[in-house]
């Protein structure tokens, strides 16, 4: 069987776009929202585990928001996250991550009604399993930073996971706080709307 040159030009035009979508890195997400969600579809979203019946999301741009300890970042920063109200007391809802740890002050930065920012903390056990889960969809760390963490009661060792791709990075920081482990998926400023 014999091809025609219009094919093969046709095939081989393909296949470096398909290739390219192949190899193209996985969105930039966590607990099921990739950077980029406008803040109207966040919104919409199902929360990442059962909230409290008079729990709500809030934004820093809601009458309520601020009140509730939701303070925009910067100019024209929205910081979003769900808020479980007592009375006139608001705090934060924590979530589970993987079923088993307790997943705090989850947090979403819009800039531009576009997601550019998605912040969390887990506790320092849940580090393997954070480092395993990101390993496995993003590939391993690109840089490694060890330092200390000056804490009350003296120095703490301290570790840097960053994994920087096109769309973005992730900072994994064990600890932030003592017990803490914080988690920062940022987008690159080529990828957050002006």
């Amino acid at each position: 069987m014999r091809l025609s040159p219009r094919f093969l030009a046709a095939a081989m035009a393909v296949a470096p776009a398909s290739v390219a979508a192949a190899t193209a890195d996985p969105p930039l997400a966590f607990v099921g929202v990739p950077l980029g969600t406008s803040e109207a579809a966040w919104r919409a979203l199902k929360p990442p585990g059962p909230i409290p019946a008079h729990a709500r999301r809030l934004c820093s741009d809601d009458p309520a928001g601020a009140a509730a300890g939701l303070k925009p970042d910067g100019p024209g920063a929205v910081v979003c996250g769900a808020v479980d109200d007592y009375g006139k007391i608001a705090v934060p809802v924590a979530f589970t991550w993987q079923g088993k740890y307790p997943l705090e002050q989850l947090r979403f930065v819009f800039v531009g009604g576009r997601l550019s920012e998605i912040r969390a903390q887990l506790p320092a056990d849940a580090f393997d399993d954070v480092m395993a889960r990101l390993d496995r969809v993003y590939g391993p760390a690109t840089h490694e930073v060890r330092d200390d963490l000056r804490t009350k009661i003296g120095r703490i060792p301290r570790v840097t996971e960053t994994w920087v791709r096109a769309a973005g990075r992730i900072d994994l920081v064990d600890p932030a706080v003592p017990g803490k482990l914080s988690l920062r998926i940022t987008a690159s400023k080529a990828a957050t709307p002006a």
